[in-house]
C-alpha cells in the first residue's frame, strides 16, 4: 500500500514554510500572515487567509444556528435547523462536534442533522471520474463507501487526492475518514516545488480547518511536502495519539489504521535516513499482532512480508524471536527468515534456517507447493526448485497436484533459461498422459487445459535448449511436432518464424500456420465479445471478460513477435489491459508491441511497468534490457541525424 516516494522530494523555499507556519496552517493555530519575499509562499499564505476569513464568517454563523437548536420556541428550533440544513457541509463540522454538547436537544437535533444532510460530494471542476466514484456515495453502506475510495485512490495522477481530503473531513464515519486520510497521504509524488505547492494548495482548501483526525493527518503531511524534517515531531505526536485511541476504544481507530499510520511514519523516517528511529516504528507495528482479527500466521506472514520490502531484516529476525512457536511450525514464515539471514550475508545460517523450513511438513504436497511457488515469487530460485522438486517426489505423476506443480516447475526453469530441464519436467508429464487416459480427463476438466497444450509446451522447452545446443534439424523438428499438437501456441510459432537457416517447405507451413493462428484468435475474439455482451450474469461476463482479455493478448504477442498489423496489436494488447489492468505478462506483450512499431520510448516505459510487477522475471527484465539499449541507440541517431541550429549572423 505503502509507496517510498519522499526520497524524492525537494523540501519548499524555507521561506513557504516559515509562511505557513506562521499562517496557523500545518501548526494549528490561527496568528496573522507573515508575508515571505518569496512570491509563491506569499501566494500560500494569501490563500491560507482567505481560508480563514471564509471560515470565521461561516463558523460564526454555524455556532449561532446550533444554539438556537436549543431555544425555549419552537418556530426558532425548526429556523435553526432548516438553516443548517441548507448549509449542508458547510455545518457538517460543527455539528458533528454538537453531537456531545451538553444541552440534550442541541444534541439530539445535531446528531439527526449529521445522518440526514444531504450531502454532494462531487464538485463542479471534479474530474467525470471522480463524479463517477461519488455518486451517491453517501446513500452507500461502509463497505461500499471504502470500495469509492479505493476507487479514488486509484485514479492516474492523483486524481483523487482533493476528493479523498473531502471525504477525509465530511465522512460521517471516523474510520472511513481516517482510511480516505491514509489513501491520499499515498498520492501524492510531486515532480517539482511548483507542482508540490500546487498539492498543498489544493489539500489546505479542501481541509479548511477541520480538526477531524483525518484532516489532522493530511495537514500534517501538508508540512512534510513544505519541510519533512520538521514535520517528523508531529507524525510522532499524531502516531501516539492514535495508539492512545486504539488502546481505548475500537469505535475510533482499528488495528489496520493504526498499522498503516505507524508504518507510514516509518517510511517517512526512512527516507530521511533516520533508520534506528524508523525501526523503532516499526516493532509498534508488531504489538499489534495478536490471535483475534485473524490467523496470526496470516498476520506474521504480512508484517514480515513488509518489513522485508523495507530491508529491516533485523527486525524480521526480532518477530521471529517473539513469534518463535509461530515460525517454527510455520514453513513460509521460516523462509522468510532465512531470506533476511541471506540478506545480512548470514549464509550458513539462512541454509540452516531453509533446511528446516524443508523439513516443516515432510509428507505434505500442498505445503510444498505453496512454498515452492511463494519462494518462486520472491526470486529464492533455489530454494524454490528444493520444493517443487519435493513435490514431484511425494505425488503419483499425473495426480492434480504434480499436474499442478510440473506446470509452474517448468515455466520457473524456462524463465530461469534451463529449459532441456524444464521440457524433461513436463516429459514425466506426457508420459504419465499417454500411460493413463484418466489423466487426461482430469486435465480437462480440473484444470481447463488440453494435453496437446503440455505436449506442445513440452516439445516448446527442448526446441530451445537444442537451439541452444546448435541442433537446428531437431529444433525445427520439434517445434513442427509441436504446433501439430496445439495449433495456436504463440511461443512455438515465434520460435519457427525465428529458426535460423530454415528451408523454403518450412517457411512456407510456419507462414500457413501463422495465419492461421491470427485467424483462430480473431474468431475467438468476436465470440469471447458476445459471450460478454449477452451474458446471463456477471459470474459468466466475468469468465467472458478474461477469456477476452487473454486471447486479445495472446493476438498481439503472437503478431508483435512475428509479422503482421503492428498497430492491431498495440490495439490489442491496450485492450486486454483495460480488461486485466496492471497485469505484468499482459505489460510486457504491450512492451513488444511499441518496440514492433519502433516507439521505443514506450516499448521501455511499459516494459518497466512489467518488471515493476513482476521484478524477479528474468525474461522480462532481459527484454527491458533490450529495449532500453534499442532506446539508446534510437536516441543517439536522432542527435546525430538533427540539423546544427542555424547561426544569427549578428551574433557571430
Amino acid at each position: 500500500m505503502f509507496s517510498t516516494w519522499l526520497p524524492a522530494l525537494s523540501p519548499l523555499p524555507h521561506c513557504a514554510a516559515v509562511c505557513l507556519l506562521a499562517a496557523g496552517v500545518l501548526g494549528g493555530g490561527s496568528q496573522g500572515i507573515l508575508y515571505a519575499a518569496d512570491p509563491v509562499a506569499a501566494e500560500l499564505a494569501r490563500t491560507t487567509e482567505a481560508i480563514n476569513q471564509e471560515q470565521d464568517a461561516i463558523d460564526a454563523k454555524v455556532a449561532a444556528l446550533i444554539q438556537q437548536l436549543g431555544a425555549d420556541e419552537y418556530a426558532t428550533r425548526i429556523n435553526a435547523n432548516n438553516e443548517l440544513e441548507k448549509l449542508g457541509l458547510l455545518a457538517f463540522e460543527a455539528l458533528y462536534e454538537a453531537q456531545s454538547n451538553k444541552d440534550l436537544e442541541i444534541r439530539s437535533r445535531a446528531r439527526f442533522l449529521v445522518r440526514s444532510i444531504l450531502v454532494v460530494w462531487s464538485l463542479d471542476d471534479d474530474s467525470q471520474e471522480v463524479k463517477r466514484s461519488l455518486q451517491a456515495y453517501g446513500a452507500q453502506p461502509p463497505k461500499d463507501r471504502r470500495g469509492r475510495m479505493d476507487r479514488l485512490a486509484s485514479l492516474d495522477n492523483a486524481e483523487g487526492l482533493d476528493a479523498l481530503a473531502r471525504l477525509a473531513r465530511y465522512e460521517s464515519d471516523d474510520l472511513l475518514s481516517k482510511q480516505a486520510a491514509l489513501l491520499a497521504m499515498n498520492l501524492i509524488k510531486p515532480d517539482s516545488d511548483e507542482a508540490t505547492l500546487e498539492r498543498v494548495r489544493g489539500l489546505l482548501t479542501s481541509l479548511g480547518r477541520s480538526q477531524r483526525t483525518g484532516a489532522k493527518w493530511l495537514r500534517a503531511y501538508a508540512h512534510t511536502l513544505v519541510d519533512p524534517n520538521a514535520s517528523l515531531g508531529q507524525w510522532r505526536d499524531l502516531c501516539r495519539e492514535e495508539q492512545d485511541f486504539f488502546a481505548k476504544t475500537t469505535n475510533e481507530s482499528n488495528r489496520d489504521i493504526l498499522r498503516d499510520l505507524l508504518r507510514w511514519r516509518s517510511e517517512l523516517l526512512l527516507s530521511l535516513n533516520h533508520r534506528e528511529a524508523a525501526y523503532e516504528a516499526m516493532r509498534d507495528t508488531i504489538a499489534l499482532i495478536n490471535d483475534k482479527d485473524e490467523p496470526q500466521h496470516q498476520q506474521l506472514l504480512e508484517a514480515t512480508d513488509w518489513f522485508l520490502k523495507h530491508e529491516a531484516w533485523s527486525v524480521v529476525e526480532e518477530v521471529a524471536q517473539r513469534f518463535n512457536t509461530q515460525f517454527n511450525s510455520q514453513p513460509l514464515l521460516l523462509y522468510r527468515l532465512a531470506e533476511a539471514e541471506s540478506q545480512q550475508g548470514k549464509t550458513e545460517q539462512a541454509e540452516a534456517t531453509a533446511n528446516k523450513a524443508l523439513g516443516i511438513t515432510p509428507d505434505e504436497g500442498d505445503s510444498h507447493l505453496v512454498a515452492a511457488f511463494s519462494l518462486q515469487q520472491r526470486g529464492l530460485f533455489e530454494w524454490a526448485k528444493r520444493e517443487y522438486r519435493r513435490v514431484l517426489d511425494l505425488e503419483t505423476a499425473g495426480s492434480l497436484l504434480d499436474m499442478r506443480a510440473r506446470r509452474l516447475f517448468s515455466e520457473m526453469l524456462h524463465d530461469l533459461q534451463e529449459d532441456k530441464e524444464a521440457g524433461e519436467v513436463l516429459v514425466g508429464l506426457v508420459e504419465a498422459m499417454d500411460a493413463d487416459p484418466k489423466i487426461l480427463q482430469l486435465m480437462q476438466q480440473r484444470l481447463g487445459l488440453e494435453p496437446g497444450a503440455i505436449r506442445s509446451r513440452a516439445k516448446f522447452f527442448l526446441a530451445l535448449h537444442q537451439q541452444r545446443q546448435g541442433e537446428l534439424a531437431q529444433v525445427r523438428e520439434n517445434l513442427l511436432e509441436g504446433i501439430r499438437e496445439d495449433p495456436t501456441d504463440a511461443d512455438v510459432l515465434i520460435a519457427m518464424y525465428r529458426v535460423p537457416q530454415g528451408d523454403e517447405e518450412f517457411r512456407e507451413e510456419t507462414k500457413k500456420r501463422l495465419d492461421a493462428a491470427v485467424g483462430k484468435f480473431r474468431s475467438q475474439i468476436a465470440e469471447f465479445k458476445k459471450q460478454a455482451e449477452e451474458a446471463p450474469s456477471e459470474p459468466i461476463r466475468d469468465w467472458a471478460n478474461r477469456n477476452l482479455a487473454t486471447t486479445y493478448n495472446q493476438l498481439a504477442w503472437l503478431v508483435a513477435n512475428t509479422e503482421g498489423d503492428f498497430d492491431e496489436a498495440v490495439r490489442s494488447s491496450h485492450r486486454s489491459l483495460e480488461l486485466r489492468p496492471n497485469t505484468a505478462s499482459f505489460l510486457d506483450t504491450l512492451g513488444h508491441c511499441y518496440f514492433a512499431v519502433g516507439d521505443m520510448e514506450n516499448a521501455v516505459k511499459y516494459q518497466s511497468q512489467a518488471v515493476a510487477l513482476e521484478p524477479h522475471s528474468g525474461q522480462i527484465s532481459r527484454q527491458l534490457n533490450v529495449f532500453q539499449k534499442a532506446l539508446a541507440e534510437q536516441q543517439t541517431q536522432r542527435a546525430q541525424e538533427e540539423p546544427p541550429a542555424p547561426v544569427d549572423p549578428l551574433n557571430k
